[in-house]
């Protein structure tokens, strides 16, 4: 009896064990696999596109609602024509005629302001003082009515196309002069003129900030329209899908545009 009652024992643990083994199987089974997620948009940005598309950014995801489905990478204008040539990133963004050989579609116009620290009291300055200025051989601003100060000027760099239009157009054809500061971005050159009274410079109108305040370009003793601006392009190796497709047709949008150009008005 005992060996009897010992042997139904075991055999009803084998029984559990096995009824057990067989539920965890069965439950390992029926439960589907996790579903992975979705890889983000992975976009670049070149210095001086990047701040224009981090607004788009922000403005994108505020109506799609999922931020981590799209990020910007700043990088440098050889490393994007590189990386997009090869297929390592979908999505890129430039300030420059894009080259042929790859897809292209324009994003926005982009306006170009002469800007100097918002504590300098001058509204306007005059075309050939503004040259003087930027070639170096203007140096005080006491020489143009406003409190003696050193004039510091601040430039972005001569390879980028928001340097090559603000000497062409508002310039002139004027040269800047080997004593400028160089800001690396438009929000670098932001930050250098908001931190000095002195400072004058140009950036993207979308770069603007309270700390500095566009400058009126005048000429012969009259306002003179002498505007410049850029044109900000979305580029790729082949034409954008998916979530790609839906921010380029959103940043082209009026509301795209909107957000683009905020801070630009005249």
């Amino acid at each position: 009896m005992t060996g009897s009652r010992a042997a139904r024992a075991a055999w009803r643990t084998l029984v559990a064990a096995g009824l057990a083994s067989a539920i965890a199987a069965g439950c390992s089974t029926a439960t589907p696999a996790p579903t992975p997620a979705a890889e983000p948009l992975v976009t670049l940005a070149s210095a001086e596109a990047y701040s224009s598309v981090l607004r788009l950014r922000l403005g994108f995801l505020e109506q799609a609602g999922q931020i981590e489905d799209l990020q910007v990478r700043l990088a440098r204008a050889e490393e994007i024509q590189s990386a997009i040539g090869a297929g390592e990133f979908q999505l890129a963004f430039v300030v420059a005629e894009p080259d042929p050989q790859v897809w292209a579609a324009p994003i926005a116009s982009v306006p170009i302001r002469l800007v100097a620290n918002a504590a300098n009291p001058l509204a306007e300055i005059d075309v050939g003082d503004l040259r003087s200025i930027f070639a170096g051989n203007l140096t005080d601003w006491q020489e143009l009515g406003a409190p003696a100060r050193a004039v510091r000027v601040i430039s972005q760099e001569p390879q980028f196309e928001t340097t090559r239009a603000f000497q062409r157009d508002m310039l002139g054809g004027g040269q800047i002069g080997g004593g400028a500061i160089v800001a690396p971005s438009g929000w670098a050159m932001a930050q250098a003129v908001g931190d000095d009274p002195g400072a004058i410079g140009y950036l993207m109108c979308n770069d603007l900030t309270p700390r500095i305040r566009p400058l009126r370009i005048a000429g012969e003793g009259q306002p003179q329209s002498r505007e410049a601006s850029t044109r900000l392009f979305a580029i790729a190796l082949h034409p954008p899908t998916g979530v790609a497709l839906e921010f380029l047709l959103w940043a082209q949008s009026p509301s795209g545009q909107q957000t683009m150009l905020t801070n630009c008005s005249p």
